[in-house]
């Protein structure tokens, strides 16, 4: 899991570097004197308008098509994102405690040493219907990629998404969220193992503007 912590930071970096505009000054000289021109060129249309940090706890039910793999699921994660205008991108980690008949028997059998356990490494998407507000609706979906307890090389084939509402409630800049979702969990190519599954997150999340936009507020 320590790629995917690497990956996150790298794109956070790369997006603020991305998000910051520059203006191209060009001077030119006339015969009366000499004259300058300030035309703003922004690098791109994109404006970063906040980092995101937060996290969440979550409880729902599985269905396997492996019977024994079905039950309930517990989740905890922690997303990094940025906010232009509605929209926000981010990447985002997760533990899955796997409820199930199957994990109890290995747990079992192998005295606690190994599991079937997923982490889960992802890119996600939100949108919200206000840029900021103290009560907030929008949209979320998830896609990225899984690991199965001790077992590191099942990432290599594995695949999930997610989508679902979001809610959020309090300050601007703090505030508490909800956010259930339905997802599917697909295990490596070939294998008849699919999950779906709904869990219900709650969390907290943190706001910062960018250093854009505290520029663009104090001058």
């Amino acid at each position: 899991m320590k790629t995917f912590a690497t990956i996150i930071l790298s794109v956070l970096i790369s997006f603020s570097v991305f998000g910051q505009g520059r203006e191209i000054v060009n001077t030119s000289a006339n015969s009366g004197g000499t004259t300058s021109n300030s035309n703003p060129v922004p690098a791109s249309d994109f404006k970063l308008d906040y980092f995101i940090i937060g996290g969440s706890l979550g409880l729902g039910p599985i269905i396997s098509t492996n019977l024994v793999n079905s039950g309930f699921i517990g989740e905890s994660t922690i997303d990094l994102m940025i906010q232009s205008k509605h929209n926000r991108f981010g990447l985002g980690l997760s533990n899955t405690l796997m409820g199930t008949p199957e994990n109890l028997a290995v747990l079992l059998f192998t005295l606690g040493k190994d599991n079937v356990n997923l982490h889960k490494g992802y890119f996600m998407y939100e949108w919200t219907l206000f840029k900021n507000s103290p009560i907030n609706l929008g949209f979320g979906a998830k896609v990225g990629a899984f690991t199965v307890g001790n077992f590191p090389d099942t990432t290599k084939s594995t695949f999930f998404a997610s989508a679902g509402p979001v809610i959020e409630l309090g300050h601007p800049r703090f505030f508490l969220y909800v956010k259930p979702e339905i997802g599917y969990n697909s295990y490596n190519t070939g294998s008849w193992k699919k999950d779906l599954y709904v869990c219900a997150n709650v969390g907290f999340r943190w706001k910062f503007k960018s250093e854009e936009d505290n520029l663009m507020t104090k001058y």
